[in-house]
């Protein structure tokens, strides 16, 4: 990973719920380029579940019962990725290091999928007083490019890494047709200019 990658942000989160006020069960933060992909944080925040239900966040039943299946189905894969995990075990700790994460690479955009994921970070920060650790411009959805390019598929599904990675090379896939598009055009009117 080239720790140099600042531009874009994806993030990935994994709930007890479907709603922004989630308890928030895992993320991960992976910064990135139109090229490659830069420094990680991988939050695992089951040791902070108390602490969140305490902080008013919720757990759905019906996501609870569908992640059992899930983890269930996962508890074969060997766990490839390597990446070390920063356990959290309290609600003012997951803001805290994501706020960390995010002033030490500054990324210029932070995307997720559908939104979701950042409707419950900015939701978190909300309800403990915080400011909301990045500007509402600076937010993309990966998803805008579901028109232009088959959906991403993730080695893991529902491995937050997995899913972020899949997301990310989405995303470097849109980007490089748009550029290659802007090129095209850029060209294009080039050689009408000079004609």
């Amino acid at each position: 990973m080239d720790g140099n990658l600042t531009d874009h942000l994806m993030i990935d989160l994994e709930t007890w719920s479907l709603e922004r006020d989630a308890v928030i069960r895992a993320g991960v933060f992976i910064m990135f380029d139109a090229h490659g992909i830069g420094e990680a944080l991988y939050l695992d925040a089951r040791p902070s579940i108390d602490d969140q239900l305490e902080n008013n966040r919720k757990i759905s039943q019906s996501t609870h019962q569908w992640w059992l299946k899930q983890l269930l189905k996962l508890s074969d894969i060997i766990d490839t990725h390597r990446l070390q995990r920063t356990e959290v075990t309290s609600t003012y700790q997951i803001a805290d290091t994501i706020s960390s994460f995010l002033d030490q690479h500054k990324p210029r955009s932070i995307w997720s999928r559908h939104n979701m994921d950042l409707q419950v970070i900015r939701d978190l920060f909300s309800s403990l007083d915080l400011n909301n650790p990045w500007n509402y411009n600076q937010e993309r959805d990966c998803s805008s490019f579901d028109d232009m390019l088959p959906a991403p598929h993730s080695v893991v599904p529902h491995d937050p890494y997995c899913d972020c990675l899949a997301q990310i090379e989405h995303t470097q896939n849109a980007l490089s047709l748009t550029v290659d598009v802007r090129e095209i055009t850029e060209f294009s009117e080039l050689k009408t200019q000079a004609e």
